[in-house]
């Protein structure tokens, strides 16, 4: 398998792909999944379109999981993987969540990625990540569509390779976009709590607690409401900081058209 020596992780799509690698995978030194298939679509009229739909080839489903999966391919695994289509908002990854506890629930807390302090953390990571990509994707996307193709063109008749021209033309003229992401991503990783909420719950050992989420703890758990106002203060200071900290270092690098 060629890719062990440029991934950590290998998600598998079926338990024979599992039978058939899985153990190379963890000979190697990688962690291991297996997507699964809830049979549960969230989208009406185009369910082709959702991996997550009953008779998609994309994961396992529960007869598939019953009739092939041993204890040996069993400890091989660390988590399990499905992927459900947001179109609208997030009532239908909740929808999806349910069937997968419904027919997957029994096997979660034997998986590693949430449950241990070495990789819960990345976990959340790669999913909050994973769901704030495609809002950042479209804003770089419009900002590099924005720049006119003759000044290329002049570059290309420079002699200017691909590089330089990055450097020199395409970072400069995006470079409101990038500051202003820069910005809101920062803020945003501070702001972190529905992914820890739905995912570990702070835990395990508070290996996945922020300050966002401390605070909720605080007022709703302990009904401590002068700490949490504290903390509140503490989180502004932090992003107020780092805000000035970016505007400090980069604003002069910010070619504003």
């Amino acid at each position: 398998m060629q890719l062990l020596q440029y991934a950590d992780h290998i998600v598998f799509n079926s338990p024979r792909q599992l039978k058939l690698f899985g153990p190379r995978a963890k000979a190697a030194g990688k962690s291991v999944g297996l997507r699964i298939n809830p049979e549960c679509s969230t989208q009406e009229g185009h369910e082709i379109y959702d991996p997550c739909a009953p008779g998609s080839r994309l994961g396992t489903t529960r007869a598939q999981w019953d009739a092939h999966m041993t204890e040996d391919l069993f400890s091989l695994l660390d988590g399990l993987h499905f992927h459900t289509l947001c179109e609208q908002d997030s009532d239908a990854l909740e929808t999806t969540l349910d069937a997968v506890e419904e027919k997957f629930g029994e096997f979660l807390p034997k998986m590693q990625w949430l449950q241990s302090s070495d990789t819960a953390m990345g976990s959340v990571i790669f999913v909050a990540s994973w769901k704030s990509i495609g809002y950042y994707s479209l804003i770089i996307i419009g900002a590099l569509q924005s720049i006119s193709p003759s000044i290329y063109e002049a570059a290309a008749l420079d002699n200017s390779g691909s590089i330089r021209t990055m450097r020199k033309i395409t970072i400069p003229m995006i470079s409101p976009q990038l500051f202003f992401t820069l910005i809101v991503m920062t803020i945003g990783s501070f702001k972190v709590f529905d992914t820890i909420r739905l995912l570990t719950d702070g835990g395990p050992n508070n290996a996945t607690s922020t300050i966002v989420y401390y605070i909720y703890k605080t007022v709703f758990w302990d009904n401590n409401v002068g700490r949490a106002c504290a903390a509140s203060v503490i989180l502004l200071f932090c992003v107020g900081v780092l805000t000035f900290v970016y505007f400090c270092l980069l604003s002069r690098k910010v070619h504003y058209q």
